[in-house]
């Protein structure tokens, strides 16, 4: 998967858009507002890599990460066990 992130969103593609998280930013903070995925190509763990490659993205960069969005706290939580 294509990763882009520009003026407040993280996109995902394939051929085309997959889906995309929106967040903003206050003194390298990341706020995530809302993680979406097109229907076509939900059910399929396109959330999850979305969540992964940003989450990576905001490491390599410095920032802190508050999720507001309910998504991006559950998958946070469940991510953070793990390590």
């Amino acid at each position: 998967m294509k990763i882009v992130v520009e003026k407040q969103e993280l996109k995902g593609y394939e051929k085309e858009l997959v889906g995309k998280i929106l967040f903003h930013e206050v003194e390298k903070v990341i706020y995530i507002d809302s993680v979406f995925v097109e229907e076509m190509y939900r059910n399929r763990g396109y959330a999850s890599k979305l969540m992964q490659e940003f989450i990576n993205w905001i490491d390599q960069n410095g920032y802190e990460c508050v999720p507001i969005c309910g998504y991006a706290q559950k998958w946070l939580k469940e991510h953070q066990k793990k390590k």
